[in-house]
């Protein structure tokens, strides 16, 4: 038992027996009701620190998943951006007439700017929701990024790229790890908006 939960149980019990000592019959009237008003002050004093206490406690953990699940679709929106940006500067006919190196390095970055959100989404510390579903979901989409980007890897470092059709298929891979974000991004949005209105009603609560 830490200090501070000593100081409260020895508070406790001191109010306790203020209380239980100003019911006894043959005391003073005055003297009672000090010993009544002290010790329901404190008990008071007490059951309010309690209820704070939980209500910090709770506040903390609602911030923390919070902060968990806002990083997350941080993540996900830079993938969506990333995607986007591939796209519109290869569709419609647009890599059909950049050279190929043009377009291997267009690719190349992208993948190198995946990678890089892969390990800021990896390196979250998403305990808190790992049980719930949009916990899990996160935990899928991270294996399932881990796989793609090392397929692509592979295909990069084993010189498989001979033409422009086969950076098109990498793109295409950029595409489907973009389409498994965006169908988690909703409810994991959807979730973050939930827990911040939770936080909120505790935050304005009057107890």
């Amino acid at each position: 038992m830490s200090k501070h939960e000593k100081i409260v149980a020895v508070l406790i019990v001191i109010s306790v027996l203020l209380i239980v000592i100003s019911l006894c019959p043959g005391g003073y009237e005055e003297m009672t009701s000090i010993l009544q008003g002290i010790g329901t002050g404190l008990l008071s004093g007490i059951v309010l620190l309690i209820v704070t206490s939980i209500k910090s406690q709770e506040n903390k953990q609602l911030t923390e998943i919070y902060n968990i699940v806002h990083e997350c679709n941080l993540v996900f929106g830079n993938i969506s951006q990333l995607y986007g940006d591939v796209y519109h500067k290869t569709y419609h006919g647009k890599k059909e007439k950049m050279s190929f190196n043009t377009y291997f390095i267009l690719i190349k970055q992208t993948y190198d700017k995946y990678k890089n959100v892969f390990e800021t989404i990896q390196n979250i510390n998403y305990n808190l929701i790992q049980y719930n579903n949009i916990g899990m979901r996160i935990e899928e989409f991270i294996t399932y990024m881990y796989e793609e980007i090392n397929r692509i890897e592979e295909d990069m470092a084993k010189n498989k790229i001979h033409n422009k059709d086969d950076l098109t298929k990498i793109r295409e891979k950029f595409y489907l790890i973009c389409n498994k974000a965006y169908h988690i991004s909703g409810k994991s949005f959807e979730y973050e908006q939930l827990i911040y209105k939770q936080r909120e009603h505790i935050d304005n609560a009057l107890f």
